[in-house]
């Protein structure tokens, strides 16, 4: 706690002990050196048989421990402890690593360079390793760990259970209390002779691969859907110095300012989907027990897009999503009667394949109306809108009011904001169709000069003043009355 932080250092290391060796190199380690120096040990050194590079500890976690004056020793294989005469630690043995040895050969170290570090204490805080014999005494089923059954906990004879990183290999705190819930629920459920109901079959993920290979492909705006999107640097978020940090135990990281946090959500390249739960391509995976498949962005094959860019200012296309099921161009010619997008090479023999369609289905920008039927018929959301629509919590049925038609809308909401429109198909006037306003003009709602309030204009002053509802109505009756009264009410008009 702080209160304890602010203690005599010698409370924390008796004796004057306050030369630290820590062994590791993960997160723990971090904890425990970073810890040590506020516990008030002037000599912190951690030592690791990793180069820094690799360390598994998080990047920002070993730069802030190096700013507070934690030593790193990398390529370093503890040997042995030297101890005093009254068996405490007085130095740790090392020896060097080469940088191209295998970090589970703890064997591979060079004859000849042992060396000394001085200290008085010695944590290790380094990975723990199952205990296989007894596993195999009792015949658990195994490979590298135990082999259970993730969804349920199972392992053998529905009688021997397990959970955890024995199970998953080493993971998160949160992983490993999920797993133990899974099998103590199914524990539960067995010793009440309840049926365990069958577990949720886990999404399909469409995946564009690693943050490397994604990267390969970014790097020369070679990705058309994402050409538009400028590179920028991460916001760095404010922390103590490290001086006032070696103090106490409070939070060392601030928070961004609203300039700063607008800054880096505009970062955002939105590569992921953005109606996950409309996809029936992935429901249909999840169904015939697909759980992933990886396509990374390329540019081959995608002439057309390249030669276009983004002419359209509402709708962008994902090729690397699009199955070729020409949905699209059916819905733009058969429902709408424009016929703005067209095959490459027409329709083909269900056996037959056109990598062609990787270079996306023409589509005319001079007869293309933005209405935004190709985007709500889409299976795969290969076609989506600029303007990120985000799952909605809740949907509202109302009336487009831009002009006199009255089509039907369907607004999404989420957190009072709206997130999309679509076109009601229940609706008798639309049927679920949309003009380019009903579909996609949606920023007046939010926007901060749109009025909120009715205004009257101020006789003396010819100004508008904001006023209530009850007085704008009053003065909208009593004007319609007095125009029926002078002209007739064939003078009143409405559409």
């Amino acid at each position: 706690s702080p209160a304890f932080a602010r203690l005599p250092w010698a409370v924390c290391f008796p004796n004057g002990r306050k030369r630290v060796v820590v062994i590791g190199g993960g997160n723990v380690s971090m904890d425990v050196v970073r810890t040590c120096r506020r516990l008030g040990s002037s000599d912190v050194t951690l030592t690791c048989i990793l180069l820094r590079k690799d360390m598994p500890a998080a990047i920002d976690e070993i730069e802030e421990a190096d700013e507070e004056g934690v030593k790193m020793d990398n390529l370093a294989a503890p040997v042995r402890a030297v101890l005093d005469s009254n068996g405490r630690a007085k130095g740790l043995v090392c020896m060097r690593r080469p940088p191209c040895a295998d970090p589970f050969d703890f064997s591979c170290n060079i004859p000849g360079t042992e060396y000394e570090i001085e200290c008085d204490t010695i944590i290790l805080a380094i990975g723990q390793t199952m205990d296989r014999a007894a596993c195999e005494q009792d015949k658990i089923p195994m490979t590298r760990w135990i082999a259970a059954d993730r969804a349920t906990g199972v392992v053998k004879d529905d009688f021997v259970y397990a959970a955890g990183d024995c199970v998953t290999a080493p993971a998160t705190v949160v992983e490993a209390v999920a797993s133990a819930k899974i099998a103590a629920f199914n524990i539960d459920a067995k010793l009440r002779g309840v049926e365990i109901p069958p577990s949720p079959v886990e999404g399909y993920k469409h995946t564009r691969g690693t943050n490397d290979d994604f990267r390969k492909t970014i790097q020369d705006k070679k990705v058309p859907y994402l050409r538009h999107v400028e590179r920028s640097a991460r916001t760095p978020m404010p922390l103590l110095e490290a001086e006032e940090r070696l103090q106490d135990f409070r939070q060392i990281s601030g928070s961004f300012t609203e300039e700063q946090a607008v800054r880096e959500a505009n970062r955002c390249m939105q590569c992921g989907c953005p109606d996950a739960p409309k996809c029936e391509l992935r429901q249909i995976a999840a169904q015939l027990g697909f759980s992933e498949f990886t396509a990374c962005p390329t540019a081959e094959g995608r002439q057309e897009e390249k030669k276009e860019g983004r002419r359209n200012p509402f709708i962008i296309r994902d090729l690397d999503k699009c199955i070729g099921c020409l949905k699209c161009s059916r819905a733009c010619s058969e429902i709408r009667y424009v016929d703005a997008i067209k095959p490459v090479r027409g329709v083909l023999p269900w056996n037959e394949r056109d990598d062609s369609f990787r270079s996306g289905l023409a589509i005319d920008p001079t007869s293309c109306e933005s209405c935004g039927t190709c985007l709500d018929i889409c299976p795969v959301n290969a076609l989506q809108a600029v303007r990120r629509e985000v799952h909605p919590d809740k949907e509202i049925k109302t009336t487009c009011p831009y002009c006199g038609c009255g089509c039907g809308l369907t607004v999404g909401v989420k957190n009072g904001h709206v997130t999309g429109i679509r076109g009601d198909k229940g609706h008798p006037a639309s049927h679920g169709m949309l003009c380019v306003k009903g579909r996609f003009g949606m920023n007046y709602v939010h926007d901060k000069q749109r009025l909120t309030t009715p205004h009257i204009r101020n006789a003396e002053t010819g100004k508008l003043e904001p006023a209530t509802w009850d007085e704008a109505l009053d003065l909208v009756a009593r004007r319609f009355a007095e125009i029926k009264e002078q002209h007739g009410p064939n003078a009143l008009a409405g559409f």
